[in-house]
């Protein structure tokens, strides 16, 4: 071969393997890229399955479920089953992980402190998550509707349980609350419809609105002495509710917070209560008794209206019976109205057809509201202090009147 030719033929091949390897290079400096999270020094890598974050930072937020890199891509999204945090990511970032559908299992590193608003929300397969003791804080929504979520414990680090965090999640059965957690947000464990046993820590102060709204399994609750409210509807439709311990550390019974709480026999109120919140126990039909304690000062509307109740109590401390506030008890047979009540409510006894007793025992008539007890009850009787006979009858409150 001509020397001129060689020299040509040899230059030609050495421009193509150059042209090649800066190719491979650019080719390599791509797939990197792709593989890094934008806006941030973590990277990202799925094999198998198997999706992989790494890095020494926090993960950023992502505006939606799919934003992320791996769920932008529907032929991506589907194949996650195992997602694995490498120990050095300090948080997981917002929808990180959201809609994964076919996530079975995550591994949580102790250097993560926190886990974003909807970071797992619809993992629809994911059936178990160990929260390490390093996190903090649990976003909002975090695992909304993971249904086949079995069991949770929040560990001691966590001080609050945000709105929504395990809304939904209908497989969950038991619930440990560590004792670090101050607070349990609005609907936190709403509609969890397995949900048959939880332990709330001894930090928690508040039980948000509708905090486990429609847990129908869930059979027994213990509210510690922390607890110093109970918001409204708490507990409503916990069809499954048989018995209910507050602590006394409670001082207020949010409004309808075990109302319809159909199976409820027992309800132990602690001696730090002072208000009964309205519709509180409406229609639990199965609650036969209750013991108001001393520290009681209102009864709020419709507060047991439509329930079991046989008989009552209501201790000297009250002073306001509300509207309607035992309301339909047909099974109510006797009653005692404490020394304190100065007002009872309309319709506060009306429907009580099988009340027969009614005790009073302040001297003074408290005023009756219009149907504050039914007109005509075969074989009533009113038992009033010494004395007082006459001061009822002018204030209206039927026959027959009598001293106790």
């Amino acid at each position: 071969m001509n020397k001129k030719y060689l020299k040509v033929a040899l230059m030609g091949a050495m421009t193509v393997i150059a042209s090649g390897m800066f190719t491979s290079c650019e080719k390599d400096e791509k797939e990197e890229k792709e593989n890094k999270i934008d806006g941030s020094k973590t990277t990202w890598a799925l094999k198998d399955g198997v999706l992989t974050i790494s890095g020494e930072e926090a993960m950023p937020d992502f505006e939606n479920s799919n934003a992320a890199p791996w769920s932008s891509q529907s032929a991506l999204i589907t194949t996650i089953t195992t997602v694995i945090i490498e120990n050095g990511v300090t948080s997981i970032g917002q929808n990180a992980f959201a809609e994964c559908s076919a996530l079975t299992s995550v591994t949580i590193p102790n250097s993560v402190t926190s886990i974003g608003v909807r970071a797992f929300s619809n993992c629809y397969a994911l059936t178990s998550v160990t929260i390490p003791n390093s996190v903090t804080s649990i976003g909002e929504w975090a695992f909304f509707g993971c249904n086949a979520l079995t069991s949770v414990t929040i560990p001691n680090s966590v001080t609050s349980i945000e709105t929504n965090t395990f809304r939904q999640c209908q497989a969950l059965k038991s619930v440990t609350i560590g004792s670090g957690v101050k607070s349990i947000g609005e609907e936190a464990f709403s509609y969890c419809e397995a949900l048959t046993s939880v332990t709330i820590g001894s930090g928690v102060t508040s039980i948000g609105e509708q905090a486990f709204i429609g847990c129908s399994a869930l059979t027994s609750v213990t509210i510690p002495n922390s607890v110093t409210s109970i918001g409204e509807s708490a507990f409503q439709y916990c069809n499954a509710l048989t018995s209910v311990t507050i602590g006394s550390g409670v001082t207020s019974i949010g409004n309808s917070a075990f109302s319809y709480c159909e199976a409820l026999t027992s309800v132990t109120i602690g001696s730090g209560v002072t208000s009964i919140g309205e519709g509180a126990f409406i229609e639990c039909i199965a609650l036969i008794s209750v013991t108001i304690p001393n520290s009681v000062t209102s009864i709020g509307e419709n507060a047991f209206e439509g329930s079991g109740l046989t008989s009552v109590t209501i201790p000297n401390s009250v002073t306001s019976i509300g509207q309607s506030a035992f309301r339909l008890c047909s099974a109510l047979t006797s009653v005692t109205i404490g020394s304190g009540v100065t007002s009872i409510g309309d319709n506060a006894f009306e429907g009580c057809g099988a009340l027969t007793s009614v005790t009073c025992l302040n001297p003074t008539p408290p005023t009756l509201e219009v149907f504050a007890f039914d007109s005509f009850v075969n074989g009533r009787t009113f038992y009033v202090p010494a004395g007082s006979v006459d001061a009822y009858e002018e204030a209206g409150w039927g026959r027959p009147i009598v001293e106790q």
